[in-house]
């Protein structure tokens, strides 16, 4: 029984932080949809300063290393989510 109560507080603790880790990582998607706006706001008014075109090429780097990243920590959340699920099947069975 205390190795059940264990194992289900410490999948409890990590649905708490994947829920919470879910909501800062909605609230980066956001700023980073903000951020192509601007970017494309950018593109369209064809910037001729040259500091702010190396800027706006540094700035579109790391929208797309970014993108990459979040793609890979949504893909991770989703396995650990499944890998919960399947835990908790075991669990009942």
């Amino acid at each position: 029984s205390s190795l059940l109560e264990n194992l289900l507080k410490k999948s409890q603790e990590q649905t708490n932080l994947v829920r919470n880790f879910k909501k800062d990582l909605e609230k980066l998607q956001r700023t980073f949809s903000m951020v192509k706006g601007f970017l494309h706001d950018a593109e369209k008014k064809r910037v001729t300063n040259s500091a702010v075109k190396i800027w706006l090429r540094e700035l579109e780097a790391l929208d797309f290393e970014a993108d990459n990243i979040l793609d890979e920590i949504d893909h991770q959340l989703l396995s650990s989510e499944e890998n919960g699920a399947i835990f908790l099947l075991l669990l009942n069975y």
